[in-house]
């Protein structure tokens, strides 16, 4: 195994650890986000048996509003589309760290991102529930979603670069 290997398996389990106990108190109790909630793909924790990890990309299930800081609904497209751009660089983030590891640390990596979705969601719904029956509610739940994907790309980067100095 590579110390790059080596470093991001820790890395992720630790990483998996911290999101797991995040969650614990978290319940899901829906969405303010009006439409369908957002989940990763793929949806489940990878099992300790021989398949094949599948690269996790995130896919937001709505649809894209038109971005208009004049009106509610216009600024939840705007904070929509600051949000799948978040996404396109944690994609970007993961698809280097998947590269680099082997079947065990991918593995790691489909459950570290499906336990960091399940964070961001729950943390993200008691943000926005401040504004609970408003219209901007959903509003602050798309922002916080864009504000905590973004500083997840960067996390990733970091661990990645980390990562590739010890190999």
């Amino acid at each position: 195994m590579t110390s790059l290997t080596a470093v991001l398996r820790s890395r992720l389990v630790l990483a998996i650890l911290v999101a797991t106990f995040a969650l614990a108190g978290c319940s899901d109790d829906g969405s303010p986000h009006k439409r369908a909630a957002p989940s990763p793909t793929p949806t489940a924790a990878p099992t300790p048996s021989a398949e094949t990890p599948v690269l996790p990309v995130l896919k937001e299930r709505f649809d894209l509003l038109d971005c208009d800081q004049n009106t509610t609904t216009g600024m939840e497209g705007c904070a929509e589309q600051e949000w799948l751009n978040a996404d396109r660089k944690v994609d970007a983030e993961v698809r280097k760290l998947w590269l680099n590891t082997d079947v065990v640390g991918r593995r790691l990596l489909v459950a570290a991102q499906a336990t960091w979705v399940d964070y961001r969601d729950a943390a993200c719904a008691s943000d926005a529930d401040a504004e609970r029956g408003g219209s901007q509610s959903p509003v602050d739940y798309a922002l916080c979603a864009a504000s905590l994907t973004e500083e997840r790309a960067k996390f990733l980067a970091r661990q990645y670069a980390f990562a590739a100095q010890g190999s």
